[in-house]
């Protein structure tokens, strides 16, 4: 992950940077108020209250004079990035928001096992990466998430993605054998 990205998280310094910046990509292309619920809901607050962008922007710099730096830092990791802190970049790029946790290693004749957790689903844009940057491996992935109700499994060789394969599951609790 870039360094850059490790900035803190305000809701003010968020919003300073929606009213900033975000709001004239969606003036030049409205469709991205399909994927940003927060830019739909500061526009709707803004034409009920009747202000501009300008007027509420002033407000926050006003009140949270801090806000202004980190919506600015928050403009310049998007630019760089394609994000605007490190929780944003993961989840875009890993598909899940820590690292990983909980890792074990065991090698034997057949190669090495790694297991490990992640945080609320699989890091397959990971997987594929490793994949793709040593051909000269043979990787295979399987990751289960019962609270969700899914699974799957990826594979690869010489720098090919050989599977991918996800599909959701009724969870079945196994019975104690003193319920029996």
């Amino acid at each position: 992950m870039p360094q850059g990205l490790d900035v803190k998280k305000s809701s003010y310094a968020e919003e300073l940077y929606n009213l900033l910046y975000r709001i004239k990509e969606v003036e030049m292309n409205p469709s991205l108020l399909q994927d940003n619920f927060s830019l739909y809901f500061i526009l709707s607050e803004l034409k009920e209250k009747g202000k501009t962008p300008e007027e509420a922007a002033a407000e926050i710099i006003e009140k949270f004079p801090e806000a202004k730096e980190l919506a600015e830092q928050y403009h310049s990791n998007f630019q760089k990035f394609g994000a605007t802190d490190w929780y944003e970049w993961r989840v875009k790029y890993w598909d899940t928001k820590w690292n990983s946790y909980d890792c074990y290693f065991k090698t034997d004749e057949h190669g090495i096992a790694i297991t490990f957790s992640t945080a609320w689903s699989p890091c397959t844009p990971v997987m594929k990466k490793l994949i793709e940057d040593n051909p000269e491996l043979t990787f295979s992935y399987e990751y289960d998430e019962p609270g969700m109700q899914f699974r799957g499994s990826i594979e690869g060789s010489n720098g090919q993605v050989t599977k991918d394969h996800y599909e959701e599951y009724e969870y079945q609790e196994e019975e104690d054998e003193e319920d029996e």
